[in-house]
């Protein structure tokens, strides 16, 4: 089973005390620009998945404690993954959870889209960051129940 295969899914250790900080650590405050696709890969016992992120919702919390997040998570094959006994599995899914003050992305696994035979949702844990170039990227890895999955990185290409 691939990291994406893994349910139920980790707590995340979701008892997201939301730090409080004066600013959002580089984060707009409305959130402007947070929304859109992000693409990349994460890499699990049995090879590299590609992986789209489509952050359709971001909602400022109150007193600078972060932002509600909503979206869908998809996974697919991708040629680092050929030799992967899961190599061609594909599926979507939607996410919700936290982006906290202090960048840290929490997202659970919500409902199907598209379910793949034999697989569960897991989420992400990550931190979100702006890159030189201005892109905004999280790195992190998914948050399976078997701890096979690692190596998170996706970068908001497309608004």
């Amino acid at each position: 089973m691939n990291c994406l295969a893994c349910a139920p899914v980790l707590s995340l250790g979701l008892g997201l005390a939301l730090v409080t900080a004066p600013a959002l650590a580089g984060i707009p405050e409305d959130g402007e620009g947070l929304t859109g696709i992000y693409g990349g890969s994460y890499v699990c016992a049995d090879g590299e998945h590609g992986m789209i992120l489509n952050l359709t919702t971001i909602s400022p919390r109150s007193e600078n404690r972060g932002f509600e997040v909503y979206g869908e998570l998809s996974f697919f094959p991708v040629i680092g993954g050929a030799g992967g006994a899961r190599a061609d599995v594909a599926g979507r899914f939607e996410v919700w959870g936290l982006l906290a003050a202090n960048s840290r992305v929490v997202l659970r696994a919500g409902d199907w889209i598209i379910e793949p035979d034999g697989y569960g949702a897991a989420g992400v844990s990550g931190v979100l960051s702006q890159r030189e170039d201005g892109l905004w990227q999280i790195i992190g890895s998914p948050a399976d129940a078997n701890g096979q999955c690692a190596d998170l990185i996706v970068t908001r290409v497309a608004p």
